[in-house]
């Protein structure tokens, strides 16, 4: 018989894999509305991202689930071929892949015999918390300095690039701090 904590943990584990497919769905619809032309080629990507993702989740593998995630941003990649530079797009949208990889990773994670005690749990939503704004705001720096490089010189495309590796550091840092 399966003890109370257990069935709780068992809806925990299929909450976050359901939560990761979803994110992973989304992502998938997302990159096809943004050029329903190229329909032919994004479909099958995307769908095959999904299924991996949930194959992933179902199997506990999360190598399984970075394979999907790689699909995935493939079809959204393969959809802003021939477009004007977008920064913002993107960056969400790796956001959005980084909290479903993260997902499976914790539904995986909630699989083993571990046992992850509330503080464990608090610090790691906290983690998520600032890693996905801090990355978001990481990605759309880099996105601008790299746009603003396109007509610009050498030495402010090296400049905004420190920068960028700078800000990149202080979120990571700040990152590693809150999962001790």
């Amino acid at each position: 018989m399966i003890s109370s904590r257990g069935v709780a943990d068992r809806w925990r584990r299929a909450t976050y894999g359901l939560a990761a497919v979803g994110l992973e769905v989304g992502a998938s619809a997302w990159a096809v509305g943004l050029r329903p032309s190229l329909s032919g080629l994004l479909v099958p990507l995307s769908v095959a991202g999904v299924i991996l993702c949930a194959l992933g989740v179902v199997v506990r593998r999360p190598l399984l689930n970075g394979w999907a995630t790689v699909l995935v941003a493939t079809a959204l990649m393969a959809g802003e071929v021939g477009r004007p530079v977008e920064v913002v797009v993107p960056a969400a949208y790796a956001v959005l892949l980084l909290a479903s990889t993260e997902l499976a990773w914790r539904s995986a994670q909630l699989a083993t015999t571990q046992d992850w005690e509330r503080g464990a749990l608090r610090r790691w939503w906290w983690l998520m918390g600032a890693l996905c704004p801090g990355g978001f705001a990481v990605a759309v720096l880099s996105g601008l300095v790299g746009s603003a490089a396109l007509g610009a010189g050498s030495a402010l495309a090296v400049l905004g690039g420190a920068g960028v590796l700078a800000l990149g550091a202080l979120v990571l840092r700040g990152v590693q701090r809150l999962g001790r």
